[in-house]
């Protein structure tokens, strides 16, 4: 759900949440409208007694990666990760990498996960430097070159 890395005193984010102090994932994905990632769409499977969410594999194409050759949706569909339904409803406590780091952010527009309007808000919020890419919640694997160049002027600016 989230991608991104931060070191050497910066923060770079795609496809990713930026939640401020008590914000959770789900709660920052429901206040803006488009999300296609709910309970319609997901599975709950057990994992060693914690519950993670799982995309369906009918709707990992229109969720997650709606730019990506059908062959590859469904090779991702079958061997995604799920998430632990706690890693997307817990608040975050403490302060934000964000607040005291440059940060650099890539909005996918046409992410079915995320909004992008989620997405715009949290970057603004922020204060990223963003970009923008005509992509799924999947860019790294759509759009590779951005995710590339985002990092790159990260490293560039903070030398």
């Amino acid at each position: 759900m989230a991608q991104g890395f931060a070191d050497e005193g910066r923060v770079v984010e795609f496809r990713a949440f930026q939640p401020d102090e008590g914000d959770s994932s789900l709660g920052l994905a429901g206040r803006f409208p488009g999300a296609k990632l709910g309970p319609d769409t997901t599975v709950v499977v057990d994992h060693d007694g914690e519950p993670e969410l799982r995309v369906k594999p009918g709707d990992f194409r229109d969720v997650i990666a709606g730019d990506l050759p059908e062959a590859t949706t469904n090779l991702l569909a079958v061997t995604q990760r799920p998430v632990l339904q706690k890693a997307l409803t817990a608040e975050l406590s403490g302060e934000p990498a964000w607040r005291t780091l440059p940060s650099w952010t890539l909005i996918a527009t046409q992410d079915n996960a995320i909004p992008a309007q989620a997405q715009e808000f949290m970057a603004e919020r922020a204060g990223s430097h963003v970009a923008r890419v005509q992509a799924s919640h999947s860019p790294s694997i759509s759009q590779p070159d951005a995710v590339a160049d985002l990092i790159m002027k990260a490293a560039d600016t903070t030398r």
